[in-house]
């Protein structure tokens, strides 16, 4: 017999010490029998012995392999061998080795067998072949099992030989592979336990939501590379009697769903409890909220139960108590989740079994309320709406009794912008007008499906911020002068939609030029054919009055055909549709934009006329002329700081050549559109505040400051982020409506919410927009969720300026994927040179493509990676 090697004597002496360990822990009554497992560690199975006495068998109720092999191995502390050939037969010679060996152990109840790490995702470069379905068919008994670092790729097929183990209750598959996106049917599967780390998830696979919390008590996907989780599952539901505790450490997942996890698992009961890495300023900020939320319960649970000495509470009002309750805590969790503008809504409930003294907090959360059928009192009324001294908004719509008096405490809340007492039963008077006259900041009443009374004017509400006002369904038969008081002038929106107005009076037919410009609705009113004529025939760019009313479609063709034999060129509607005789183009001139007051003038005028004298600018230059019939434009009040949003662009492409092409290409389409009266001044503002947000990107790229580059290109990021949610969202909802028109109806509602780049400042046809009730906020809460999860890191993902700005803030990370990617790249031609396979071989470019998609895959994980830390950074 030949020497052995001392690569034998090593092994051979591991697993002696390994086997006597295994005796003296689990054999000895006088020092404490216990189950500790045989852990064999850096050994050949070759080397175990072949005969040793049956009870040492038996009494191995555990096995702990760690990298063993199935030939002599070194070490890792001696010098490294050569790699082996891991050719099929060679897999299947090792496979047959290790069950013949677990087959040795009958009463075995656990199985760990741990390999090294390997960044590998080829079956081929595995020691073992299919290794679940050996260990399943071996021993089926195991209550354990742990397969770490195999290089299983974790597919239907392997996964369904675990059916064959009616007794597992723990299973780790650590360090081997699983696709997020791949759909498995895991629901046969019930465990204490399920390990799934370092398996590659970048996202949260569905068959994982099928398991939870029903099947599985605990579940580990710690240091994967999740940065967000399913909204049902940070929802958290109320559990039906089934908890399951979930590992998220290692992961990067976003602040918000960290606060969200922290926040929905503080409520009692519910389906899933969270282990993850919390950086310290989120934790600080869930504890505030945890507080809030511990005082507002323990004040609601006071409240429910209460009674007087007088009376104790009926069931009735103890349950109307509880549902008013459950919907303040939900209002609470949504504000803490950062949907602060998220309304608190009540339905059908009574004011007096409303709580009288809630926390101060809660009052000031309270951004925007909506009641709908509420029963009560002015005094309960005015009681619940004085401490919520943040309040921007007041929906009422519907009554069970009519709302007699306005409550006083309106007049104490000072942000209150936005005013809705539709179907009130207002008879609506004098007294209200004056009263809606005290509210300063007001910007939009609604007053539809009330009583028209007596009213004089509305001249105070002059001393108001008000722009919108509805009065539609109130029985109005005529146009009452008082509105004269408003337009033209205050109002850009006036709705008197569902009235009984035949005719319109002459001023506002006559529809006299004017800087100010009020859209009226006038649908389903029953004017008469000569006042729909004339209300269309009148309106003309820089007009007072633009109108949205219903006319017949014979007519429509009518006056159509009556207009093409017209050749008056000033007949062009504000607001224009399809068929609609073409216009003839607005003289291009720079004075609409000039201030001679301003001591730039003369340099403007001159960047003008270089200009207008070069090449690439007409379409631009058209474009801008264009935008004097805008609202932006025509609001006085805004005007100045439209004109310094227009010299910011042409000053932009003044310098830059290639800007300027770029920009005068997109201006080419909206300049045709308004010639071909196929687009609105509206319409023109959009395509120019799409320039703008180009040019605001290219700038703030360009002129960051190096030592705050991280968190303002973050910040321009998530910026632009939102805007083109928001127009995702409202090109979707759109329908039949005119998409420009929603789309500029989301951006200036939501701009300073949103802090939109370079937002428009207004809109001359809202009302085109035709909004429906709840639209905008499900855009802004869409806009809000996304921003939270994978729709923003794949957004910022395809930013070059940010990818740009992480390659270069973290080199190294970068680097160390590239590298591995040559060095694959490298063995894989090596290895097909020594096979003599022609490297044009179908196998070889399939590999290459393999590795490709690998790397490309593992760059975008980084960059989601990197993204998520720069939001934890700088929010």
């Amino acid at each position: 017999m030949s020497p052995m090697s001392q690569a034998h004597i090593d092994s051979r002496e591991r697993i002696s010490e390994a086997i006597w360990n295994h005796w003296r822990l689990n054999n000895l009554p006088e020092i404490g029998r216990t189950v500790e497992p045989l852990r064999l560690q850096y050994v050949s199975l070759t080397d175990f012995p072949r005969y040793l006495p049956d009870f040492v068998y038996d009494r191995v109720t555990g096995l702990h392999l760690e990298n063993i092999s199935f030939e002599p191995r070194l070490h890792p502390d001696a010098a490294v061998a050569q790699p082996v050939d891991l050719s099929l037969p060679r897999q299947l010679n090792n496979t047959f080795e290790l069950a013949h060996f677990l087959q040795r152990f009958p009463n075995t109840r656990s199985l760990r067998l741990i390999s090294e790490p390997s960044a590998g995702l080829d079956p081929q470069s595995s020691v073992l072949l299919n290794l679940p379905q050996w260990v399943s068919s071996t021993l089926p008994q195991l209550n354990e099992l742990a397969l770490i670092n195999q290089n299983i790729f974790l597919d239907q097929m392997q996964m369904n030989h675990f059916r064959n183990m009616p007794n597992l209750r723990t299973l780790d598959l650590s360090g081997n592979r699983v696709v997020s996106m791949m759909p498995m049917d895991l629901d046969w599967l019930h465990l204490d336990r399920l390990v799934l780390e370092r398996v590659g998830l970048h996202r949260w696979p569905a068959w994982l939501t099928n398991l939870i919390p029903n099947n599985i008590r605990e579940l580990s996907v710690a240091h994967n590379n999740l940065t967000e989780l399913p909204g049902w599952i940070l929802d958290n539901p109320p559990s039906t009697g089934n908890q399951t505790l979930i590992d998220l450490r290692g992961n990067n997942l976003s602040r918000q769903t960290a606060i969200q996890a922290r926040i929905n698992e503080s409520v009692s009961s519910r389906s899933f409890r969270f282990l993850m890495d919390t950086p310290l300023a989120v934790q600080a900020a869930v504890n505030m909220q945890l507080r809030q939320g511990a005082e507002l319960i323990a004040v609601l649970d006071e409240w429910s139960n209460a009674s007087s000495s007088l009376s104790i509470p009926s069931e009735h009002t103890l349950a109307a108590r509880r549902q008013i309750g459950a919907i303040l805590i939900n209002h609470w969790r949504t504000f803490s989740l950062g949907q602060i503008h998220d309304p608190l809504r009540f339905a059908d409930i009574a004011l007096v079994d409303f709580p009288r003294n809630l926390p101060e907090f809660f009052y000031r959360q309270v951004r925007h309320l909506h009641l709908n059928r509420i029963t009560g009192t002015t005094a309960e009324l005015d009681q619940l709406l004085r401490p919520m001294t943040e309040l921007s908004s007041l929906e009422m719509d519907g009554h069970v009794t009519p709302l007699g008096q306005l409550p006083p405490a309106l007049l104490e809340l000072r942000a209150l912008r936005s005013l809705s007492l539709n179907d009130q039963g207002l008879l609506l008077d004098q007294q209200h007008i004056d009263f809606f006259s005290r509210l300063p900041n007001l910007e939009r009443l609604e007053l539809e499906n009330n009583r028209l009374g007596a009213i004089n004017s509305l001249s105070g509400l002059r001393n108001t911020g008000l722009t919108w006002l509805s009065l539609s369904n109130v029985e109005m038969s005529e146009w009452p002068t008082w509105l004269d008081d408003l337009v033209p002038g205050q109002l850009t929106t006036l709705l008197l939609e569902s009235n009984l107005i035949h005719e319109l009076p002459e001023n506002i037919l006559a529809n006299p030029q004017s800087q100010s410009h009020t859209e009226i609705s006038l649908l389903n009113n029953p004017l008469s054919e000569e006042t729909m004529h004339r209300a269309q025939m009148s309106e003309r760019y820089g007009h007072a009055y633009s109108f949205d009313i219903e006319v017949p479609p014979e007519l429509a063709q009518e006056w159509r055909e009556n207009a093409d034999t017209d050749d008056s060129d000033d007949s062009t509607s504000d607001y224009t549709s399809d068929g609609s005789s073409a216009s003839t183009p607005d003289l291009i001139t720079v004075e609409p934009w000039l201030d001679e007051s301003n001591p730039l003038s003369g340099e403007r005028r001159a960047i003008w006329e270089q200009l207008e004298a070069g090449e690439h600018a007409d379409h631009l230059l058209e474009l801008i002329s264009s935008l004097r019939h805008s609202a932006d434009y025509r609001n006085t009040t805004n005007r100045a700081a439209f004109q310094e949003r227009v010299w910011r662009v042409l000053a932009a492409v003044n310098q830059d050549p290639q800007l300027r092409m770029t920009l005068n290409a997109i201006a080419e389409e909206p300049v045709r559109l308004l010639r071909d009266n196929f687009t609105c001044s509206d319409g023109v503002l959009l395509e120019f505040n799409q320039i703008e947000v180009l040019v605001f990107t290219r700038q703030t790229v360009q002129d960051v400051v190096p030592e705050r580059r991280g968190a303002a290109l973050f910040r321009l990021t998530i910026r632009l982020y939102r805007l083109s949610e928001l127009d995702a969202a409202a090109r979707e909802q759109a329908g039949a409506r005119d998409e420009a028109e929603v789309r500029l109806a989301y951006r200036t509602h939501w701009a300073g919410v949103l802090d939109l780049p370079v937002p428009p400042g207004g809109m001359l046809f809202e009302a085109h927009a035709a909004l429906r009730p709840g639209e905008l906020d499900t855009a802004l809460l869409r806009v809000q969720t996304g921003e939270q999860g994978d729709p923003f890191l794949s957004f910022a993902a395809q930013q070059d300026y940010w990818v740009g700005y992480l390659r270069e803030a973290h080199p190294g990370r970068f680097d160390a994927l590239e590298r591995v990617y040559r060095t694959d790249l490298t063995q894989l031609t090596d290895e097909f040179e020594q096979r003599n396979i022609n490297l044009d071989s179908p196998e070889y470019e399939a590999r290459i493509r393999e590795f490709e998609a690998r790397f490309k895959n593992q760059q975008a994980t980084l960059i989601r990676e990197l993204t998520n830390a720069e939001g934890l950074e700088n929010q």
